[in-house]
């Protein structure tokens, strides 16, 4: 058993939309997560971090399916719009991670994004960028050290909050 797990290798992609998705559930009021505060609630500020390594993708295949599996099940579902190409359904991920951000924006989440490792890729840093409530809280880190000093920048500015009962 430790030879097959040891011979497994990580395969994946990038579903920005996911994690942005499943963070902004956390800090709703709403199902599935009932806890967050209401959005109304001028005592309560709501931070979102996205971070990606990568930009969205997804593999289109020439199966019945058109794809594999994905968040958003299969393409031939047409969860991503009508089009099966990888270029296709990687246009329509990008589309709904930037109404999404707008969506959470709007809704009072102020989120912050770091592009990790990024400096080759101007289209992935531009959605982040876009995604963040403003430049300042656009952030990019091409090494271990500068993904440490985002955090720590983003922490800082969250500190700068007074906690009162």
């Amino acid at each position: 058993m430790h030879d097959a797990i040891g011979q497994m290798r990580a395969k994946g992609s990038t579903n920005m939309l996911e994690g942005l998705m499943w963070g902004w559930r956390v800090l709703s009021p709403e199902e599935p997560f009932t806890h967050g505060r209401p959005y109304s609630d001028r005592q309560n500020t709501k931070y979102l971090i996205l971070m990606s390594d990568g930009e969205n993708n997804h593999q289109a295949m020439s199966n019945h399916n058109k794809s594999i599996y994905h968040a958003f099940g299969y393409a031939a579902n047409g969860r991503l719009g009508t089009g099966s190409s990888s270029a296709a359904l990687i246009s329509q991920m990008n589309s709904k991670t930037r109404a999404a951000c707008e969506n959470a924006k709007a809704a009072g989440i102020t989120i912050y994004t770091i592009a990790f490792r990024l400096e080759q890729d101007a289209n992935t840093r531009a959605l982040l960028a876009s995604c963040a409530s403003s430049a300042a809280e656009a952030y990019l880190a091409n090494t271990g050290a500068g993904l440490v000093q985002a955090f720590e920048a983003i922490a800082r500015e969250i500190a700068k909050l007074r906690i009162a009962s």
